[in-house]
């Protein structure tokens, strides 16, 4: 029996570690290097005349239902490694009763192996420590003397203007404030929100006659306030501060989804963001 668990256990860990390479091999192969603040779906994506090798197999990511609809292939390998350490774990107590200097020796080196590095790992969530300390000086803080909990908001971002949508900061900011918010992070979390929105919120996010949208928003009472953030709430949730060449760009991205010489507001012009308001 545990042979033909262990042959069972063989072949699926096979079949992920197949599965994880995708429809061509890469060796050393690289999509061009992006400059741009915003990305586009395409960005993420690599053409098989990018790639070393095609594989035989590719209709099985176009036609089978499951694998046809990961988006991140290389996750099958998350498989495979669970999988080889259950059965390295069987070898090694096998080994054991023959040799048990020798699988005690394997086991330590395993150990080494997968063990975690504390230093990098210790330093990098300090650097995330010092990053999010810097986010609620900068733009929390700030935003409290303006926003009140309760309110309802609505982020009128520059950067999406793009063809998809993930307002992670929003969460936090959001959060923190103890405010409502349409916006929310993760690109299906905002399919399932946008559903529920408001028509002129919806058609505010679609950049054609925002400061129109906005004027009829707020006067419907469908948003207290409209956040326009000088900074990019999905790309900057990874950094904190943006840098000096993305924040002046953001500023100039901001001029396009918003006529700030609009009589009808009341406007807050802060370092790292705007907020919008009907005139009294």
């Amino acid at each position: 029996k545990k042979n033909v668990y262990l042959t069972f256990l063989t072949i699926a860990g096979v079949i992920a570690l197949v599965l994880s390479f995708g429809p061509s091999i890469k060796m050393s192969d690289t999509r061009p290097k992006q400059t741009k603040n915003s990305f586009y779906l395409s960005d993420y994506l690599m053409t098989t005349d990018d790639t070393a090798i095609d594989m035989p197999y590719e209709f099985i990511y176009q036609k089978i239902p499951g694998i046809s609809n990961m988006r991140a292939i290389h996750r099958w390998l998350l498989l495979f490694k669970f999988i080889l350490i259950i059965a390295a774990a069987v070898y090694l107590s096998q080994l054991y009763k023959k040799y048990p200097k020798i699988s005690v020796i394997l086991t330590l080196i395993i150990f080494i192996e997968i063990f975690p590095n504390l230093r990098q790992t210790h330093n990098i969530y300090r650097q995330n420590y010092t990053n999010l300390q810097q986010f609620r000086h900068d733009v929390i803080e700030p935003l409290k003397a303006y926003i009140n909990p309760g309110q309802t908001i609505f982020y009128l971002a520059p950067e999406n203007t793009a063809d998809w949508e993930n307002d992670y900061l929003a969460n936090y900011i959001s959060a923190n404030l103890n405010i409502h918010s349409y916006n929310c992070g993760g690109d299906k979390n905002m399919a399932i929100a946008r559903s529920h929105w408001p028509e002129k919120i919806l058609s505010m996010r679609d950049y054609e006659n925002q400061n129109d949208d906005a004027f009829q928003a707020l006067q419907n009472n469908d948003v207290d306030k409209i956040i326009i953030p000088n900074f990019s709430l999905r790309w900057d949730a990874y950094s904190w501060p943006p840098s000096p060449e993305s924040y002046q760009q953001t500023l100039l991205d901001r001029e396009a989804v918003f006529d700030y010489n609009d009589e009808r507001f009341n406007i807050i012009f802060k370092k790292y963001f705007s907020i919008i308001d009907l005139k009294n």
